[in-house]
């Protein structure tokens, strides 16, 4: 079934992956890189909007934390060089049930990051999913949303691109 907005049909066509780090080998828990998913499968449909909420799984790994912002840079110019056309959407994360250094330290270069990846003349813009009300928004393991953060989370996703839809 495609969904509308706008007036505009969309294909629900999608390549999500839950669970996965920026590039493998960074947690024991989760399900790999999702860097290793660049280009293939996750660009093979060509999408026109790549939403990118990486780093929750980064900043609770057991090594490298001070390096997942070099990591997200490389996992940028990887999609941007594969998928020129493409909007990449990055995303400051949600926060967490509980104090994480890294995920804030993380959190504060993502902006910086957006800038200077758009300045090189890639099509990158950033929206700020770290204001999302917690706990009231996260489910009781601390690290997931609920559904209403979810509800929260896609409504950050919208405002960020709805005026970029035709």
């Amino acid at each position: 079934m495609d969904t509308t907005s706008a007036g505009q049909t969309f294909p629900r066509n999608h390549e999500g992956h839950d669970g996965w780090t920026i590039d493998p080998g960074y947690s024991s828990y989760g399900s790999g890189g999702i860097s290793s998913l660049i280009p293939s499968p996750a660009l093979t449909g060509k999408p026109n909007i790549v939403l990118l909420h990486i780093g929750t799984n980064d900043a609770n790994a057991t090594k490298d934390t001070a390096g997942m912002a070099t990591r997200l840079e490389a996992l940028l110019d990887k999609i941007a060089q594969n998928a020129p056309d493409a909007l990449i959407v990055v995303a400051q994360i949600t926060p967490l049930g509980y104090n994480n250094a890294p995920l804030t330290a993380y959190n504060a270069k993502i902006p910086g990051i957006v800038q200077s990846h758009a300045a090189k003349g890639q099509h990158v813009i950033g929206v700020d999913m770290s204001k999302m009300p917690v706990p009231a928004d996260i489910a009781s393991d601390s690290v997931h949303p609920n559904d209403q953060g979810y509800a929260y989370m896609a409504n950050i996703w919208y405002a960020g691109i709805k005026n970029l839809l035709h």
